[in-house]
């Protein structure tokens, strides 16, 4: 093998790795904003169901006062 050759396949492999790195980088990134996407999610429908909860009760406190 030739050092001319040799060091072209040097060269792919490096940038066969650098674009591996790149890709796991990528789809790490992409996981992790879903991940962060599905807390904010959950924790708008946790909310709403909290305010949901405090108006039947609030709802419920008015009924009982207007009966009394």
């Amino acid at each position: 093998m030739s050092a001319a050759q040799f060091a072209s396949e040097a060269q792919f492999a490096s940038e066969a790795q650098f674009a591996s790195e790149a890709q796991f980088a990528s789809d790490a990134q992409i996981a992790s904003e879903a991940q962060f996407a599905s807390d904010a999610q959950f924790a708008s429908e946790a909310q709403f169901a909290s305010d949901a909860q405090f108006a039947s009760e609030a709802q419920f406190a008015s009924e009982a006062q207007f009966a009394s």
